[in-house]
This record gives C-alpha cells, sequence and structure tokens, in this order.
C-alpha cells in the first residue's frame, strides 16, 4: 500500500484507484468487488485488464478504509491477491458501482487459476431439479474449493472437444507435507515463484519421458501439467499444442531455450528446431540435482553428458560422482538400448546394495 490510502484516511471524501496483481480473474474477484462496493456504498467501477484488475472507488474516508480492509480479507477463495497498488485520483461524482467491459490492451501478463475439485453448492445447484443448471454437467463455480467423491469418482461423457489436456495430479503425504509426483490438474498452471527473475523469457523442453515443459518470465516459472511419454504421437502433439497454449495465455515469447544433451529426445530435436533463440544444453541429471537440492540425491541412470559421452551412474545432492563412469561416445542409434543399459546399471546397483544378490 501506499500515499493513496493514507490520503483517504484523512480526507472527507475521496475517490482511489487500485490496481490488483495476481490470480484475480476467472475467479469471481469482479463480483465480489461489486458485491463489496454495495455493501459499503462505494461507487465508482472494476474491470479485468492485460495485468489483472483495475478498480475505482469513491465515498467517505471511513468507507473507503473499510473497503481497503476488506478487499484483501474477503477476497474469493481462489483468489491469490500478489500485489495492490494505490492511486488518490479526482472526484468523478459516480452515482453506482459497476463491472465495466474488460481492457484487452497492452502486453499480456495475467495469471489463471489451475482447475479445482466441485464443492457442495454447485452438486446440489445439478441436482436439483428447480434450479436452471438442473443436469448441467459443465457447472462452472468460482468458489469451488471443496472435494466431493460423487463427481470425482463419475465419467462424463459428452461432445465437447478437449481444448487442453490434463490429467488428474499423484500426490504423495509425506509427514502432513505434500509431495507431488506427478504436478497436473489443481496445481498447473499455477506459477513457481522463484527467488530470482529471469532477465530474458525461457522455455525449458524438458525431457523424453513423463514429460513436462516450462515457461519463465520475470520470477514466474510456468510448468506444464503432467503430458507423458513423447514417442506417443498423440503425446507429442499434445506436447506441442501445449506449449503454443502456454505462450498465447501468458504472453510469453521465448528468447533462451533449454533442453536435454540427449540428440535423441523429441524435445532436444524440437528445441533444436526453434529459431533466433539462444539454445542450452543442459546435462540430465544436473537438471535433476538442480531442482532436488532440498532433497537427498538425484537419480540413476544412462544420460548423455558433454561432447556426447555417456554418463552412467548416480550423483549425490552436489552433483558429484558417487558411483558413475565415463565411457565410450554415445551413438545415437536409437533409444531401446540405453533405456535397456540404464535398467542393466540399476539393477547391477540393486545386487551391490543388497549384498551381491542379483535379482
Amino acid at each position: 500500500m501506499d500515499a493513496g490510502i493514507d490520503a483517504a484516511r484523512t480526507d472527507r471524501r475521496a475517490r482511489l484507484r487500485f490496481r490488483v496483481d495476481g490470480i484475480v480473474q476467472g475467479v469471481g474477484f469482479r463480483p465480489f468487488v461489486h458485491s463489496l462496493a454495495g455493501r459499503i456504498m462505494l461507487s465508482g467501477f472494476v474491470r479485468n485488464d492485460s495485468r489483472g484488475v483495475v478498480i475505482e472507488v469513491e465515498g467517505a474516508r471511513d468507507r473507503l478504509c473499510e473497503f481497503i480492509d476488506k478487499l484483501q480479507s474477503e477476497a474469493p477463495p481462489l483468489a491469490a491477491i500478489e500485489r495492490i497498488e494505490s492511486l488518490t485520483i479526482p472526484l468523478a461524482g459516480d452515482g453506482q458501482f459497476e463491472i465495466n467491459e474488460s481492457d484487452g490492451a497492452g502486453d499480456r501478463d495475467v495469471l489463471i487459476a489451475p482447475d479445482i475439485a466441485t464443492r457442495d453448492d454447485c452438486v446440489r445447484e445439478i441436482f436439483t431439479r428447480s434450479d436452471r443448471r438442473f443436469r448441467y454437467p459443465f457447472n462452472n463455480c468460482a468458489d469451488a474449493v471443496e472435494r466431493l467423491g460423487a463427481i470425482a469418482d463419475c465419467f462424463l461423457i459428452h461432445d465437447r472437444p478437449i481444448h487442453i489436456r490434463t490429467d488428474d495430479s499423484v500426490i504423495r503425504l509425506v509427514r502432513g507435507r505434500e509431495y507431488p509426483i506427478r504436478r497436473s490438474r489443481g496445481y498447473a498452471p499455477g506459477p513457481l515463484m522463484m527467488p530470482l527473475s529471469a532477465r530474458r523469457p525461457i522455455l525449458a523442453c524438458g525431457a523424453e519421458l513423463k514429460s513436462t515443459f516450462c515457461l519463465v518470465k520475470g520470477n514466474r516459472a510456468f510448468v506444464s501439467h503432467h503430458i507423458g511419454d513423447l514417442e506417443n504421437y498423440e503425446t507429442w502433439r499434445a506436447y506441442v499444442d501445449g506449449i503454443d497454449h502456454f505462450r498465447s495465455l501468458f504472453g510469453i515469447e521465448p528468447q533462451v531455450v533449454a533442453h536435454d544433451l540427449h540428440p535423441e529426445y523429441l524435445s532436444t530435436k524440437y528445441a533444436m528446431e526453434r529459431k533466433g533463440v539462444q539454445l542450452i544444453g543442459i546435462q540430465h541429471h544436473h537438471a535433476h540435482v538442480a531442482s532436488c537440492l532440498r532433497q537427498s540425491g538425484a537419480g540413476t541412470g544412462d544420460r548423455c553428458g558433454p561432447g556426447r559421452t555417456r554418463l552412467r551412474g548416480r550423483f549425490d545432492l552436489l552433483g558429484r560422482r558417487i558411483s558413475c563412469c565415463r565411457s565410450k561416445m554415445l551413438q545415437p542409434s536409437g533409444s531401446f538400448r540405453d533405456r535397456f543399459d540404464a535398467w542393466r546399471c540399476r539393477r547391477n546397483q540393486t545386487a551391490v546394495a543388497d549384498g551381491g544378490r542379483l535379482p
């Protein structure tokens, strides 16, 4: 908050303009603001724009102060306010508070709320004969925050095209803390906030198996939903379409493209086909270590290292090889042999850990 709010506390009547950034579109934020302003008897308007939500409110000082407090404390459950900027502006003398049409001008920098579970109120509407949404399966509720088994365990058959495919997430609870095994529905496309801000927009293309991609803009990392193994054609199309969708949705045009060093990964080939970008190859296990700095170690396996040398083994938290050997130049003749060799490496390591007995 800034000087605009301080002015509102001292003047008898004032008008404030707020810019609200974060997840504030598609979550019922404008109807909430409209209801709040009407309840407090303030005039003005609220509208969406390419960054978030713009609000102008006018009224008595004490009512403006109440509006400021409740704007954050009573926001919709799915809203995630990152920042509020305020400015004192001249009085306009509005007679009421309105929801104005959205303004799409400017660079797009708006966040999207992930899919969430159905709540009891929505289900009640669907199964109430007198409700206008009776048996309407695509009911949409911005306040839906509770999971209901009756809907989550059923199949919905329909003829509508699927715009973006999103699998269910898989989560493991360890000592009451969530550890995502497959981060997808309910999490994506919500951003992960980074401690540093990227100087240029980045696309990270991911690997070949259990694939995801990530787009980075500023200090926000938009990790995609789980996509799967890219050797399947339908999965490959979902991967390509997903990147295009995220680029359009968040207004990100990558200038840097990060990819795995393995030349036969389809994600690597996708990166190599990008024009006018800086390509950065990253060793597979190095990527594991970088993403697991707070865990005990990285994975095992057979991956391509610098100069196409084959790296087989295990790495500790700092990226030092524990049981790793650098062997002959990697001949990218196919991925099956690489995977078989990786399986054999894991089997031998398991045998050593088990006292020398092969499974």
